[in-house]
């Protein structure tokens, strides 16, 4: 039986015999062996099994294996080096793809797509592009722009891990493509759209690829585009041996997307919480002391006022009052006179009884006469007046006001008055 079903008008065929077909066909060509392939190396990987590479022609690529009995045969490979390489053409049926297995290889030079790289680096450093200051990324980023693709490696676990760290970080998706040269215009555009956006942080992001993949983050107009973006920037392309020319630019390189998420989010959502408790523990602390301070000097002022406890400003006026009182009254010439009446109706009391003699009695006749005269009421019924001024009694003119009441006090009764006009000595 043939490889097909004659008669069936589709020919239907198993996926295996298909591929096992078709391995057959490419490595019975003569034409696929001992065959000679330049190109320029890119994405190499050493495996325990040997070593994985693409060959690179413009935008052609052929994926490349040297088994481990042969890598030591070979000389030392490089990511952009052009090298021819001798093998033969076979199928790989696990990946219905053809690969090209070297058996050995020589360097014929360097690649046209290092060449560039190296080119552009060389003049984008001398113009000092790369030695611009960084600017510090936030401390807590509450927006970010994301430059990228859903369907990139990396854009998952980057989304994941900020919305499970900081899930009060708002992500804004600038999508563009960022595979190959044709990516170019859309991620130049997509971070041109990104700076005008309110945001804390711009983020490029790409989960790795060859060197041919991730080869648009190397060109001109992105780097220049990075470097002229109005918020600090951080490129996560996530390739470990290529360094694209948008590393050397932005203000942080991310090993991979997801290492971008990590340390934007480093300080996470609880830290956040806990800081904002601490400073408004602080401030607080700071506002509460002066107003202490201030109740303080204020209950003190209190304390000395006679506005909250008047009773104490009356009782010490009080106290004033008596004591003044007291003074005048043993300064009181009627206190006095009445003392010496006293006095004098003992003594009389005394002379009653006892049997004197004239001239005893004339004497104690002259002092009464004596005392009599010295009685202010007696003076003051001759006609003469006691003069008083708020409780006390006038002895110079010099001490009474023009305009002030005054008393007087006379032989029978008191009479007020007030003063028209004085004359001093």
């Amino acid at each position: 039986m043939s490889f097909f079903e004659a008669s069936s008008p589709d020919r239907v065929v198993g996926v295996k015999r298909l591929s096992q077909h078709v391995k057959r066909l490419l490595e019975s060509d003569k034409n696929l062996r001992g065959l000679g392939v330049v190109g320029e190396i890119s994405n190499l990987k050493p495996h325990p099994l040997g070593l994985f590479f693409n060959l690179k022609e413009e935008e052609a690529v052929l994926a490349c294996v040297a088994w481990s009995d042969v890598v030591g045969k070979l000389p030392a490979l490089r990511d952009g080096q052009e090298i021819t390489a001798y093998g033969s053409l076979t199928v790989w049926p696990k990946r219905s793809g053809y690969q090209f297995t070297v058996r050995k290889a020589e360097v014929s030079g360097v690649g046209d797509l290092h060449l560039r790289y190296e080119a552009l680096r060389r003049a984008l450093a001398e113009e000092g592009l790369f030695d611009r200051p960084k600017r510090a990324l936030p401390r807590y980023p509450f927006s970010i722009a994301l430059v990228s693709s859903p369907r990139a490696d990396g854009y998952n676990d980057f989304m994941k891990i900020v919305r499970t760290r900081a899930p009060h970080v708002r992500i804004t998706l600038l999508e563009t493509p960022v595979q190959g040269l044709a990516a170019v215009p859309g991620i130049v555009d997509a971070i041109a759209r990104a700076s005008r956006l309110e945001v804390d942080v711009i983020v490029v992001a790409r989960g790795g690829g060859s060197a041919e993949d991730i080869f648009a983050f190397s060109q001109e107009s992105v780097v220049r585009a990075l470097a002229s973006a109005t918020h600090p920037t951080i490129s996560a392309i996530g390739h470990a041996k290529d360094v694209p020319l948008c590393d050397l630019v932005a203000d942080r390189r991310a090993e991979t997307p997801s290492n971008a998420a990590h340390f934007l989010t480093e300080r996470a959502t609880s830290d956040l919480l806990a800081g904002i408790e601490d400073m408004s523990r602080r401030l607080a602390a700071g506002v509460r002391r002066p107003v202490l301070f201030a109740r303080r000097r204020l209950n003190a002022a209190l304390d000395r006022s006679a506005l909250v406890f008047p009773e104490r400003a009356i009782a010490a006026h009080r106290r004033r009052f008596a004591d003044t009182f007291e003074r005048l009254e043993r300064v009181d010439p009627r206190r006095r006179l009445n003392e010496h009446r006293a006095a004098f109706t003992l003594l009389d009391y005394r002379l009653s009884h006892v049997d004197l003699t004239a001239r005893k009695r004339a004497r104690l006749a002259l002092a009464a006469r004596g005392l009599e005269a010295s009685d202010p009421t007696a003076i003051l019924a001759r006609g003469y007046a006691m003069v008083e001024y708020e409780g006390v009694v006038v002895r110079d003119a010099a001490c009474v006001p023009i305009g002030a009441l005054i008393q007087a006090r006379l032989g029978r009764g008191k009479v007020q008055a007030r003063v028209e006009s004085k004359q001093d000595g």
